[in-house]
């Protein structure tokens, strides 16, 4: 089943930001290097799939419509900014 594109998950932050020095991702694995050092550890508020394609002309936070994707990728996301309560009910609620 493919996932592209959809939100699968909404996680609230369950400690602070910290720095690991052993690889975690698979490219990381692989290649044998930390590429992204920071993480932080999240807890699931709820699961499920949301379409983002879908959401995204009813999420204020994506400003730039025509460039969506943008606001998902970084670390953090959303240019280190947090999403409103109300785009943040929108995809609860949209959760499937």
């Amino acid at each position: 089943k493919s996932l592209g594109g959809m939100i699968v998950g909404v996680y609230k932050a369950a400690s602070t930001w910290f720095r690991e020095d052993r690889p975690l991702w698979p490219d990381e694995v692989r290649e044998s290097v930390v590429k992204y050092p920071w993480r932080i550890k999240i807890e699931p508020m709820k699961l499920g799939t949301a379409s983002y394609e879908r959401l995204v002309d009813r999420l204020s936070f994506v400003k730039n419509k025509g460039r969506a994707g943008a606001y998902l990728i970084g670390s953090p996301a959303n240019f280190k900014k947090p999403i409103p309560e109300k785009d943040f009910k929108l995809i609860v609620e949209s959760m499937e």
